[in-house]
C-alpha cells in the first residue's frame, strides 16, 4: 500500500490531494490486481508473480498517459496473465499508450497493434499484428548437421537432420540449436 501511495503522491495523482481518497484509490488498484490481502505486508516476502502484480498496480495507480513495461507478464501464472492482459487492454482502450517488451509472441499478439522488432538495439522492422501473423504462415526447411537431440528434427542422412519451421519460430529454433551444440561440446 505504501508503495502505491508514495508513487501516486510523486506523480501528483488527483487522489493524492486527500489521504482518505488516496487510500481508497490505492486499495482499488490492489483489488483490481487481486492483491488487497497483502496491502500491509513487505514486498520482499512476495513471490515473483505477486511482486509483478504490485509493480503493475503501482504503475497504473499513478495514472500515466504513457506506460513502458519490460516483460509485464513475466512470473505470472496463466490466470494472472489473462487478468493482467485484460487490465492492460483496458488501459490501451482508454486511449493511453502502452509500450512493452516481450519475448513471448502470444503475449504481444494479445496486446499490441504494432510490433517493433529490435536486434542489438537497432530497429529491424515495424509492422502490424496481421503482417506478423502472415509472415508466421510462411515457412522454411532447416537442415542441420548433427541435429540429433533437437526436438522435431528428422534424420535425413547419417549426418543431416531436417525440420520445417515457421518464420516467426526461427529465433527460438536457432537458440535450441545453439544450446544443443554447446551442451554437446561440454559433454565431450
Amino acid at each position: 500500500m505504501e508503495l502505491l501511495k508514495h508513487g501516486s503522491r510523486m506523480h501528483r495523482c488527483h487522489a493524492s490531494q486527500n489521504e482518505k481518497a488516496l487510500e481508497t484509490h490505492c486499495m482499488a488498484w490492489l483489488e483490481r490486481f487481486r492483491i488487497q490481502h497483502v496491502a500491509n505486508k513487505r514486498i520482499r516476502t512476495f513471490s515473483k508473480g505477486m511482486t509483478q502484480r504490485v509493480a503493475l498496480a503501482h504503475a497504473l495507480a499513478c495514472q500515466p498517459e504513457f506506460l513502458i513495461l519490460d516483460e509485464p507478464l513475466s512470473g505470472l501464472d496463466p490466470i494472472g496473465r489473462q487478468e493482467v492482459v485484460v487490465i492492460l487492454d483496458e488501459f490501451r482502450a482508454s486511449g493511453k499508450t502502452l509500450f512493452f517488451s516481450s519475448h513471448v509472441l502470444n503475449d504481444v499478439e494479445r496486446l499490441a497493434d504494432r510490433f517493433v522488432f529490435i536486434d542489438k538495439g537497432i530497429i529491424q522492422a515495424v509492422c502490424s499484428t496481421s503482417e506478423v501473423l502472415t509472415e508466421c504462415e510462411s515457412g522454411y526447411i532447416v537442415t542441420v548437421e548433427g541435429g540429433a537431440g533437437i526436438d522435431g528434427f528428422e534424420k535425413i542422412s547419417s549426418r543431416l537432420w531436417q525440420k520445417e519451421v515457421k518464420e516467426c519460430d526461427l529465433p527460438l529454433l536457432i537458440d535450441d540449436i545453439s544450446r544443443n551444440k554447446n551442451s554437446t561440446r561440454n559433454d565431450n
